[in-house]
């Protein structure tokens, strides 16, 4: 047996844990990520619907902006000031704060999965819990050669155990429908927190949610507030998704609310507890350019940890281009267009789902939809659906990617946030897988 060249226990322990979710430096690669060939990859939640214009955006900024400072490290050792400046007039103006946002409560990271793993990994000790409300993006799966469904390097289950070595203590509901429901998650966090062995140090929430796009409304905010404050928990508001709401005023449905919109002092909550974590990624179609935050606004020990470690792992390029976008005098009318487009896309796959009569989540926020393409299937039928599907060119992700119960089976999460090109060829692929599994 060959000896372990890692010696230091924080090694072993990572390394345990990316054995533990089966992979190793030889196997098998996730199938390519960039819907530009087939098969078309509707399991991952990238937003191409504003691309083109990003794209154009970002070539003017480095054609005009780009100069010799900008091969330099960052203008301060605790992040590009300029980013952070344009990240805290960028939350006043579109998130409803009710204090504003100072960039002083800005800490800066690669991506929100990073920002969110670094702020767990300052709020526990290796080997605690985190309440997570479920459904909520545990794991990426994708097809193997074997047939089965392997697990990528994604998803909560792994930034948590990987990066920050916490757990995910899982409160589930026994029906989806209620997800969103105040007393059905007040209840289902009741009880996993009581019962769960594991020191409990934080709740996160995912708001607008991830797979099933609908927004957690004030009350239930508040009452996850009062929630923490009586258990002395961390309350984490993961709002990647937030200017992804595409619902109209007309369609009367619950409207976004961030965390950054409640008054912790008439909650009587301690507000250092309080903290949101946001990125380009998801809103802005920005995944590859990795830059992520954390804002605490009443925790400053807490954002200068956060901050050091953090600060020269993003790219000068990275803020030029999200300073010049959170600052553009187009920015307004980017964030329409792309709320525009992603209701057209997601009119557009539902009506191919509703001419199936295939159940699924009504969606008003984020780039996908969740739909029961095979109900009441197996986790072993579930990923012999994945394959199929596969081999007649779509990426489809499994419910049981997003720890909804064996009991929920045939669920699967769609993107639909593609170039209007791609997603026609994605739904004429859909419509017929579809018709041939009746």
């Amino acid at each position: 047996m060959a000896q372990r060249t890692i010696q230091s226990k924080r090694s072993v322990a990572r390394l345990d844990g990316l054995k533990g979710f089966g992979l190793s430096s030889t196997q098998q690669s996730p199938p390519k990520r960039r819907r530009v060939e087939s098969p078309i990859d509707l399991s991952i939640a990238e937003n191409w619907s504003i691309r083109p214009e990003l794209v154009s955006l970002f070539q003017d900024v480095i054609k005009n902006n780009l100069a010799a400072e900008h091969l330099s490290y960052s203008d301060s050792q605790f992040g590009d000031t300029k980013t952070m400046r344009a990240l805290s007039a960028f939350f006043n103006e579109y998130f409803g704060v009710y204090h504003p946002v100072e960039p002083s409560q800005i800490a800066l990271a690669p991506g929100s999965s990073s920002s969110l793993a670094g702020l767990l990994g300052q709020i526990c000790d290796a080997g605690e819990g985190v309440l997570v409300p479920a459904p909520f993006w545990s794991k990426s799966l994708f097809p193997s050669r074997e047939k089965r469904l392997k697990i990528s390097a994604d998803g909560f289950d792994f930034h948590f155990a990987v990066h920050a070595q916490v757990h995910p203590v899982v409160a589930r509901l026994d029906k989806i429908e209620r997800a969103f429901d105040a007393d059905a998650i007040l209840a289902s966090l009741t009880l996993a927190y009581d019962e769960t062995p594991l020191r409990t140090r934080a709740l996160v929430l995912t708001n607008p949610g991830n797979p099933l796009g609908q927004c957690y409304d004030t009350d239930v905010l508040q009452r996850c507030a009062e929630f923490c404050r009586e258990r002395d928990l961390h309350f984490i508001c993961d709002e990647v998704y937030a200017l992804s709401y595409f619902a109209t005023p007309a369609e009367s449905r619950v409207p976004f609310q961030s965390i950054l919109t409640l008054d912790p002092a008439s909650l009587g909550c301690d507000q250092s507890r309080m903290h949101m974590v946001w990125s380009l990624s998801k809103d802005f179609g920005c995944s590859g350019l990795r830059l992520g935050c954390v804002v605490s606004q009443a925790n400053p020990d807490l954002i200068l940890a956060l901050r050091l470690p953090t600060s020269t792992e993003v790219s000068a390029l990275t803020t030029l281009c999200a300073a010049a976008l959170l600052t553009s005098p187009t920015l307004s009318d980017l964030v329409a267009m792309n709320k525009k487009r992603l209701a057209d896309s997601y009119k557009a796959m539902t009506q191919v789902l509703e001419a199936h009569n295939i159940q699924y989540v009504p969606a008003i926020a984020g780039l996908f939809v969740f739909a029961r393409l095979k109900p009441e299937a197996t986790a072993k039928e579930e990923a012999e659906f994945v394959r199929r599907v596969r081999q007649q060119g779509l990426i489809i992700s499994p419910g049981q990617a997003y720890h909804i119960g064996q009991e929920h089976g045939g669920w699967y999460r769609l993107t639909f946030s593609l170039l209007s090109e791609q997603l026609k060829k994605a739904l004429a692929i859909l419509d017929q897988c579809l018709a041939n599994n009746k």
